[in-house]
Order: structure tokens, then sequence, then C-alpha cells
């Protein structure tokens, strides 16, 4: 909700800056509030992509203000760059950056699109761009990159970092892709059910 909250409020800056008009701004942010609502919908427990958007015009925006507002206007004398301007420059950058690597990730999913492992990953929820970006953006833990379900809570042994697999019926790490639960002992019996149910293949 914060994310969405900073990306919208590029359009009142428009409009006090007279980029465009109340009515305008009105729309144009209802348009990108239903934008953002369809690529957060399923994104089940991983980071919402109006969450890394956010976070990526946040840090633009603290460079533009510091850079430009507060150090450039100091030493030009006066004001070139307005406090909206802080707000509407950085949403640009980001829209503009976002749509460039999505294209050109999905360009490249082109290659892989028919590898097995990919369309399993895929199916679980993976998408191309928001979980291969760095972690100062998507701080998602692996786990949850390549499976996207939330881990169930401890009590004793506690599983490794290093195990990146998930029981596919009590979602705990587990080793290896194909192993026995040492939580629940699923796979012991050879019984597939429970994954293909959980990942719907």
């Amino acid at each position: 909700m914060i994310g969405r909250i900073f990306l919208l409020s590029a359009f009142p800056a428009m409009w006090l800056n007279g980029s465009c008009s109340f009515m305008a701004s009105i729309w144009w942010a209802l348009l990108v509030l239903l934008f953002l609502h369809i690529i957060d919908s399923s994104r089940g427990i991983r980071t919402l992509p109006s969450t890394i958007m956010g976070r990526f015009m946040f840090g633009i925006c603290m460079f533009v203000f510091f850079l430009f507002f507060l150090l450039g206007n100091e030493a030009a004398g006066r004001t070139y760059w307005t406090f909206a301007d802080c707000f509407i420059v950085p949403f640009w950058i980001t829209v503009i950056v976002t749509a460039l690597f999505w294209t050109c990730l999905w360009f490249g999913t082109l290659i892989v699109r028919n590898d097995p492992e990919y369309q399993q990953w895929a199916r679980t929820g993976g998408h191309y761009f928001w979980d291969t970006l760095p972690r100062v953006l998507n701080p998602d833990s692996e786990l949850i990159r390549n499976g996207g379900f939330a881990e169930p809570t401890y009590s004793g042994f506690v599983p490794p970092e290093n195990w990146t697999h998930q029981c596919p019926r009590c979602l705990s790490r587990v080793q290896h892709a194909v192993d026995v639960c040492w939580r629940c002992n699923y796979g012991h019996d050879g019984d597939s059910t429970a994954y293909f149910e959980r990942h719907g293949l």
C-alpha cells in the first residue's frame, strides 16, 4: 500500500507543477492504481511490484532532492528544480527503467520458455522480472523466489538456509527437490499427490 501511495504522489505533483489539469491527474492516478492492483494481485506472499517500484522511486527521489533541489538550486542561486520535480522526474525514470528492463527480460524468456525447470518455476508464481531483481529492491529470500510459499514456524530443528526447496505438504525447507521431508515424512511412500496438487501440474 505504501508503495502505491508513493507512486501515485507523482500525479498531485504534476497538477501542482502545471503539467496537467486536476481532473487529468485524478484519472491518470486511477488508471495507474488499477494497473498496480492487477500486477500485485498474482504475487501471493512475494514482494509486490508496487512495493518494488516504490522503493526504486524513493531512491531516485532522494538523489534528485539532495543533488538537484537542494545543492543544484543553491549553487545556481535560483530555483531550477521545484519540490514537485522531486516526485515527477523519479516517477518517469521508474516507469521508463521498469519498462525497458521488463521488455529486455521478456525477450530473454523466449529462449528458456520451453525449459521444464523454468515452466515449473513460472507455474509456482515466479516472474522473470520481479523475482530476478537485487535484494535492495526485492528482499524476498531465494526460497520465496523459487517457490513462493510461506514457511511454517519451526520448533526444535531449524533447517539450514542453504536448503532451498520446500516440502509440498507442510512447506518446510528440505535439502533436495526430490526428498523425504524431515518434518512430515512426505515422500517416504513414493506418493507425489501433494506435489501435483500444490503446483497444479
